[in-house]
């Protein structure tokens, strides 16, 4: 009997860690890959209202100005731009701007009152960091990471601290009551044997596994051309060129294509749609 009642004890406690991590709603979190030009912020512009991004690409700010359906969300006060594009390799600001906001939106809970915040691109933002870290390395001076000090020149142990600070910043910001999307640009590799062409990650190479490994949803944006003009298609399944796979393709409803929009996508795998109220307009 006493065994027993033991057992039941620790499922109870199994199922109580499983509710208290997951927490009352499953939040979606997704790595959006895609050569230049191919799609990417217009797709995760495509997820739970209202959406916050936190805009690192220089040329993401004429895409906001210039499309119509941006420019359209924008005007509602559903999506919500803050530029940190404005990046001087000599004399960089943008990373330490950044991850002092971000830090304050995390302990306030900022990124809660959103159903959707986006880092665009996180390949412009770790380019920001390594400025960051190089120049104040680079100059001698004592430098804050992660809430770490680092002093001295920048050695290869260094990349340690911002591999570190990459994917505690992941995982933190996957458990912000938000669904989060980080996209990367790929770069297109042939190999000199085969001549066979592949999709990589453009970043350091150790982070080109490390970063995916911290999405259950790691998708890729492409355009193709048809004979009505190009199309963009959102890749959920590995082809021979892209890697691409999803958690949610066990639902069964999913196909290895699908519409480049996350909305439609998260309907489809049967979670939640619901975009959350504008509470500043």
């Amino acid at each position: 009997m006493q065994e027993i009642l033991e057992v039941k004890k620790q499922i109870t406690e199994i199922e109580q860690k499983y509710k208290e991590l997951m927490g009352e709603q499953t939040y979606f979190s997704c790595l959006l890959m895609g050569i230049f030009g191919s799609g990417k912020t217009r797709c995760a512009c495509t997820g739970r209202l209202p959406i916050l991004i936190d805009m690192f690409d220089p040329r993401g700010g004429l895409l906001l100005e210039s499309d119509p359906v941006l420019k359209q969300l924008r005007a509602e006060s559903k999506l919500k731009v803050r530029p940190f594009w404005n990046e001087n390799s000599q004399n960089p600001s943008e990373y330490q701007r950044w991850e002092r906001q971000w830090q304050e939106d995390c302990k306030s809970g900022f990124l809660s009152l959103f159903g959707t915040y986006v880092i665009d691109s996180g390949t412009s933002w770790l380019e920001a960091m390594s400025n960051y870290i190089s120049r104040k390395k680079g100059g001698k001076r004592n430098y804050e990471l992660g809430g770490k000090i680092f002093t001295g020149n920048l050695e290869i142990q260094d990349y340690i601290p911002m591999y570190n600070m990459v994917m505690d910043m992941i995982k933190i910001t996957s458990s912000q009551g938000c669904d989060f999307i980080y996209t990367a640009h790929l770069l297109l590799v042939e190999d000199e044997v085969t001549g066979k062409v592949t999709a990589v990650l453009d970043t350091y190479k150790r982070l080109r596994s490390k970063i995916p490994k911290l999405f259950s949803e790691k998708y890729v944006v492409s355009k193709k051309e048809t004979s009505q003009g190009p199309i963009h298609e959102l890749l959920i399944h590995s082809t021979g060129k892209y890697e691409a796979s999803s958690q949610l393709m066990s639902s069964g409803k999913l196909g290895d294509i699908e519409e480049p929009n996350i909305k439609k996508l998260l309907e489809k795998a049967g979670l939640n749609t619901q975009d959350k109220p504008i509470t500043w307009k």
